[in-house]
């Protein structure tokens, strides 16, 4: 479905966007120069391949691609906190900064 058609929808048992959302201007992706090979910077592309320890780690995860990963991060915290020379509880980890922030902000305030 279509944003529009969110917007448009009839009483159905179709969701609508808020209107916070539905008032937000389409995304635009930007155009890709023909025939060249140009990294796309605002999309946050690169230029340069893949570092082969990481194209590595992703063809050594394939065959695990069809589980959810662990959503408490364990390992992942472990190794930070043994890196950083702290405990796996002083660890937060998410996706990227604004889910970190969005995750202590839900959790220490309340609602206005």
């Amino acid at each position: 479905m279509t944003r529009d058609q969110l917007l448009t929808a009839p009483d159905t048992a179709l969701p609508t966007l808020r209107g916070a959302v539905a008032g937000l201007p389409p995304y635009v992706p930007g155009r890709r120069s023909a025939g060249m090979d140009i990294a796309a910077l605002a999309s946050n592309e690169s230029h340069y391949e893949p570092l082969p320890a990481a194209a590595a780690a992703v063809a050594a995860a394939a065959g695990t691609m069809n589980r959810y990963p662990d959503s408490a991060a364990v390992e992942l915290r472990e190794r930070l906190a043994l890196h950083l020379g702290v405990t796996a509880e002083e660890v937060a980890v998410g996706p990227g900064s604004v889910g970190v922030l969005q995750q202590v902000i839900t959790g220490l305030c309340d609602a206005g």
